[in-house]
């Protein structure tokens, strides 16, 4: 006779759901981690094309919030994230992204003055008026996992840098 018995199809059963509620968790974990890397290293590439279009073409080239990716002006309130945009100073938009906030678990804030980067020909990052110097965007997920937050800080030099941490996604 050849086939399983209904005891071995059982067992079976049993060893793949045990399995399957180890690995869903861990899944999930990995998706969220994903979303954050993507978002993050997203900025950190439309943050240098402004610095790099600035010094190439001598003009102020400005990153900021946007209401929508097809904006081709600032949003400079204090609200989430939704758009951002690269504009120069004529209101030309050289780069724009949408945020996917994956039905609201994935959030974007700054403490940038008007929320928004002006780079000028020196490629020196400026907000408010004064040069920056350790100003945050936050990219946070609102799963359950080690590191939700991804926070690019913008130093001295307006040098790039992007460190893990943990805390409400509020």
């Amino acid at each position: 006779m050849h086939g399983f018995s209904i005891m071995e199809l059982l067992i079976t059963m049993l060893l793949v759901a045990i399995l399957a509620g180890i690995a869903v968790p861990s899944f999930r974990g990995m998706i969220a981690g994903n979303r954050l890397t993507t978002q993050s290293n997203e900025f950190v590439g439309a943050i240098n094309l402004a610095r790099s279009a600035a010094i190439t073409r001598n003009m102020t080239i400005t990153f900021c919030r946007a209401a929508a990716a097809t904006d081709t002006v600032c949003a400079t309130d204090n609200n989430p994230w939704p758009a951002w945009i690269v504009r120069n100073a004529a209101g030309e938009v050289l780069r724009n992204g949408e945020i996917n906030d994956f039905g609201g678990s994935l959030l974007v804030t700054s403490d940038l003055t008007n929320q928004s980067l002006e780079f000028r020909a020196d490629g020196l990052a400026r907000t408010g008026g004064g040069v920056v110097v350790d100003r945050v965007i936050a990219v946070c997920v609102g799963a359950d996992i080690a590191a939700n937050f991804r926070n690019l800080t913008i130093g001295a030099g307006s040098r790039v840098s992007t460190t893990k941490s943990s805390g409400a996604c509020t």
